[in-house]
């Protein structure tokens, strides 16, 4: 230290001035994790200092030795050292760098999710539940974040549940209304129309009556969503009168459902092809025979019997859906 004791003598000032820096450096550079700054601040007052010290050298006879110039390498590596340090602790510390690819959540229980979650370090909250027909009750059916995307440990995956009970909704009140105008209201309350039962009286395709599993039911009850109403309706003056069979040929089930109904009769017998052995078979199947067969007069809310088949070359190309 004869440098500084030197600076002592001759410049008070400047000897304070290069004391605590030196001191600040070497003493305290471990706690420079936070605050970086502070560090940088510190060795600009030494070179300051030092650049001073050169300035003033004819005055006072001072100039800079090796022993000062090594304090100030010493307190660069050791803050630099201090702050690679910091940053490795964090990057452990965070796992930075780190990641896991979101699993599939969809389509498994509760207890089958934990168990799943805990494999991978990863949390997870039910968010919602909702009511789905097409999935398996208790079930997950959505998940925030999506599947394979990647995320840090530990971090909270939020999953909507599809609900174990079955959504209620109110039945309208359909009496007096059409056909067309009933299967509307049906829709928008999350119903579907069932069996067309005609009856004799004036107002033809008019609501006469409404039922659920058979039995009268009045406006304003609550049954599962999705379920189906039976309509009883008005046959008209004419006592006895048919109407043209629709032709179903080339359709989907659900799609001849909806065309059936339309045309005021209801499907009867359902018959598929060996072929089919499966939900997604059937879905896509398309009707190649229909009894009583296209445009043959029927009465109305009779019954057509369909039969579905996945061989295209069964069905006529120019009546395929």
């Amino acid at each position: 230290m004869e440098f500084v004791e030197n600076i002592k003598v001759n410049h008070p000032a400047v000897y304070k001035i290069l004391r605590y820096s030196v001191s600040f450096i070497l003493v305290f550079g471990s706690f420079l994790i936070i605050t970086p700054l502070i560090a940088f601040f510190s060795i600009v007052v030494l070179v300051a200092a030092a650049l001073g010290v050169g300035v003033n050298a004819a005055t006072y006879s001072v100039s800079l030795s090796n022993s000062l110039v090594k304090q100030l390498v010493t307190g660069i590596i050791i803050v630099l050292a201090v702050v690679w340090l910091a940053f490795s602790f964090l990057d452990i510390y965070t796992h930075h760098g780190q990641e896991i690819a979101v699993p599939n959540f969809k389509g498994l229980t509760v207890s089958e999710v934990e168990k799943l979650a805990d494999s991978k370090n990863l949390r997870f909250e039910v968010l919602d539940s909702v009511y789905r027909n097409d999935k398996t009750k208790g079930t997950i059916v959505e998940q925030i974040p999506p599947p394979n995307f990647n995320v840090k440990q530990n971090r909270t995956i939020f999953v909507t549940i599809n609900a174990f009970g079955s959504e209620m909704v109110r039945v309208p009140n359909l009496i007096g209304n059409t056909l067309v105008q009933a299967q509307a209201d049906l829709e928008i309350s999350g119903l579907s129309i069932g069996r067309l039962e005609y009856v004799p009286d004036i107002a033809k395709n008019v609501v006469k009556g409404q039922k659920y599993k058979g039995k009268q039911i009045a406006d304003g009850e609550q049954i599962p969503k999705g379920s189906r109403i039976d309509l009883v309706l008005g046959r008209g003056i004419e006592a006895g009168a048919e109407t043209p069979v629709p032709d179903l040929i080339g359709l989907t089930k659900n799609s001849a459902v909806q065309q059936a109904t339309s045309s005021y009769f209801n499907l009867g017998a359902v018959i598929y092809d060996t072929g089919i052995s499966n939900r997604a078979d059937s879905l896509k199947a398309m009707i190649w025979k229909q009894n009583p067969a296209p445009n043959q007069n029927a009465s109305p809310g009779s019954l057509i019997d369909i039969y579905l088949t996945n061989d295209q070359t069964k069905i006529p190309k120019d009546t395929i859906e």
